[in-house]
């Protein structure tokens, strides 16, 4: 397991801060075949590529596809958590927005872990955290209050292992259901 916080708390290199446009008008109407989902309203958004994308034809709805999302963003953070096969070009196609870029092998693996929840960013303190494995493992004492709170229905995130996409959806839905 790979310890969350090590992408939150690191700096990483920045590039130079000289953008023009917004990062969605960079994306979507300078370079192409982008969507940006969320600008203007979430302080994580999704970025969403089709490199086959016709942008005479293809409308940016047609391009926002969960298998099309190749990177998070946050400009406040300046943070961009972004998939391997796609960093060198959306790097480059991000260029000038100051940003931190954190490569990742995949978005779906549930490769990650947080021991600390109270040091991740404030957007990712609503959270709950629940150690639900006693449900798959019978050698786990089960856990009857953990048990209770997942039988409500709430929405939770596995401390233990979570992926960036669950850990991204949970924020997106924790976001949409305040407004």
């Amino acid at each position: 397991m790979q310890e969350i916080l090590n992408i939150f708390t690191a700096e990483g290199q920045h590039d130079e801060l000289t953008r023009i446009f917004s990062l969605e008008a960079q994306l979507e109407a300078i370079v192409g075949g982008y969507y940006v989902s969320g600008a203007g309203m979430d302080e994580w958004v999704q970025i969403y590529y089709d490199k086959t994308a016709n942008p005479e034809k293809t409308t940016l709805r047609e391009i926002a596809k969960p298998e099309n999302i190749i990177a998070y963003v946050s400009e406040n953070c300046r943070k961009a958590l972004v998939l391997e096969a796609h960093h060198r070009h959306f790097k480059e196609d991000s260029k000038g927005y100051g940003l931190a870029y954190f490569s990742f092998s995949s978005f779906e693996e549930e490769i990650y872990c947080c021991n600390n929840p109270a040091a991740l960013p404030l957007e990712f303190q609503n959270i709950v955290w629940i150690e639900d494995d006693f449900l798959e493992d019978e050698a786990i004492p089960f856990d009857f209050e953990a048990f209770e709170v997942i039988d409500t229905g709430t929405k939770y995130l596995n401390p233990r292992h979570f992926s960036i996409n669950q850990m991204m959806n949970y924020l997106y839905a924790d976001y949409r259901v305040k407004k």
